[in-house]
């Protein structure tokens, strides 16, 4: 007596709630899903911002960060046209003049570039936890278009 043969070569399910391959048609089906969950693998969304990065972002904005170097962190705020040297685009690599990590970030806010030829003042008054979480958020922007 043949066995019924439900789809692409699956036999009947088991008890358990899995199916079985049966013949020739497993080979196919292991390679089908192998396929499968390389291209789902490669064909994630993107992730969303991080919490931290979120609330960087909004600590950004509550500072007045974005009243030079613009809401999206491109160099472009309000006061931006009134400085020379104009404000740094977070979003290129070699704008950083002290380097482009949560650390150098965290002392070029504390202690401004002035002492560089630069124009902006320190912000020492600003929480260290919160120039971190800013300094997080800059840096999530390095390489954005």
């Amino acid at each position: 007596m043949r066995r019924p043969r439900w789809a692409g070569g699956l036999s009947h399910p088991y008890a358990s709630g899995g199916w079985t391959a049966v013949g020739k048609d497993a080979a196919s089906n292991v390679k089908l899903l192998r396929w499968v969950i390389i291209v789902g693998l490669g064909c994630s969304a993107p992730e969303p911002p991080s919490r931290t990065v979120e609330q960087g972002r909004k600590l950004y904005l509550f500072h007045g960060c974005a009243v030079c170097h613009g809401s999206d962190g491109r160099g472009n705020g309000p006061m931006s046209r009134n400085l020379n040297p104009r404000p740094r685009d977070f979003r290129d690599e070699n704008a950083y003049k002290q380097g482009r990590d949560v650390s150098a970030i965290v002392k070029t806010i504390e202690q401004g570039t002035r002492m560089d030829g630069g124009k902006m003042p320190g912000y020492p008054h600003i929480p260290e936890k919160d120039r971190e979480l800013i300094a997080t958020y800059v840096v999530s922007l390095l390489g954005e278009e």
